[in-house]
């Protein structure tokens, strides 16, 4: 493996760094530079300065990256610390006119056999910050640039990185990230930041379109059994009036009660003020990709409430285009036993029940699609989820 030394923090930044960047990231390699004919290029072509100039090179032959890792022999499966490139099927073309090129991934957590938790790897020195942490050989992954991928999508071993590094990169990843805004830095980010998400939008969505089930008679009549449960133990004005009161029940801001004497659904005081707590801890350690959620559980009846729990979901992507909408996310471990998962995009002026809502086969990833979505109730809305959960799941 080629090492170097580790880059200084302090190195100034030019205009030619930025359109190396550039070029190594969202420019498409000579097999289609030179050889395609698309609308993709011609636009791309226009507002790229380096495609250009290389459009003017008199080529006999087209070149591409030559393969500088070479993969190792021995690769019994994905593992945390292990270091792998995003195979080429899924590079193309994307947003902003650009021809998105697979990137170096470092390998933080094995979700499980189909997924993994991935911290992406910049090939260079360059914008190298005190958020990034130098891989020898590699150049530095991106703790502020974490996603998840599907295992299928993943190429062979290219190598390995310590144990300690991969903790420190998770560690980092909890940190408050700032970049003054349009700077170089900045520009950067965002850029790498749509390149992790051109890549594992569309790995999710693969790896939940194969798990993916039509609706059963079965989950309908689950649903059915809440809303019995409920119209039969609801003790909330307004929640028996509602036309969907599993929405009423996940809009509910249980955190902000003065006191814990309303009784949920029928539920002991003990069980309500501990759901009044752990929501509170949840609001707080929430970010801006985590929602609160709820959890119903019923008992094995489905006739009657047995608790009551809250939690987070993680959003890791959206993707909004022809007034649609699909949200891929993570399940806070707490909720993976749950039986059944509902989901609106709710607005001041009203809600949108997701068309569909599938979850992976252990229950760890959904995927919730709204098929009708102005770009106006998609800016002034939020995602809604709820879970429902019979004892002895």
């Amino acid at each position: 493996m080629s090492t170097y030394a580790e880059p200084a923090l302090d190195r100034e930044l030019t205009q030619e760094d930025w359109q190396i960047a550039l070029n190594i990231r969202t420019c498409p390699p000579d097999t289609i530079l030179f050889k395609e004919t698309s609308e993709n290029l011609t636009r791309h072509i226009r507002s790229c300065y380096m495609c250009q100039m290389n459009l003017e090179i008199q080529v006999d032959k087209t070149w591409s990256w030559p393969e500088v890792y070479q993969k190792l022999e021995c690769d019994s499966g994905p593992e945390p610390g292990q270091v792998r490139k995003i195979r080429p099927e899924l590079a193309g073309w994307g947003p902003k006119d650009r021809y998105y090129n697979p990137p170096l991934v470092l390998i933080l957590e094995v979700v499980d056999e189909q997924a993994v938790r991935v911290a992406q790897i910049y090939p260079g020195e360059e914008f190298k910050t005190e958020d990034d942490t130098y891989l020898d050989g590699f150049g530095y992954a991106q703790s502020w640039n974490i996603y998840t991928l599907a295992v299928h999508d993943l190429e062979g071993l290219l190598g390995t990185i310590d144990s300690q590094t991969v903790q420190r990169i998770i560690h980092n990843s909890e940190k408050y990230f700032h970049a003054e805004e349009n700077s170089m830095i900045y520009l950067f980010r965002c850029m790498e930041t749509e390149v992790g998400s051109f890549f594992s939008q569309q790995s999710i969505s693969h790896l939940i379109q194969s798990l993916e089930h039509e609706e059963t008679e079965e989950s309908k009549s689950l649903r059915n059994l809440v809303l019995k449960a409920i119209q039969k133990n609801v003790k909330v004005p307004g929640i028996e009036k509602s036309h969907d009161p599993l929405l009423e029940i996940a809009r509910m801001e249980m955190s902000e009660l003065k006191q814990a004497m309303p009784v949920k659904f029928g539920m002991p005081e003990s069980v309500s003020e501990g759901f009044r707590n752990t929501q509170t801890l949840a609001m707080a350690a929430s970010d801006k990709d985590s929602i609160q959620a709820k959890m119903i559980v019923l008992d094995e009846t489905g006739t009657e409430f047995k608790d009551f729990q809250s939690g987070l979901v993680t959003i890791m992507s959206t993707d909004r285009g022809d007034d649609q909408l699909k949200i891929f996310g993570k399940v806070d471990p707490d909720f993976v036993q749950a039986s059944e998962m509902f989901a609106w995009w709710d607005t001041l002026d009203g809600s949108f029940p997701a068309d569909t809502v599938d979850l992976s086969e252990d229950h760890s990833l959904f995927t919730a699609f709204f098929p009708e979505m102005s770009r106006k109730d998609y800016l002034k809305g939020r995602l809604m989820v709820i879970f429902v959960s019979m004892d002895g799941d």
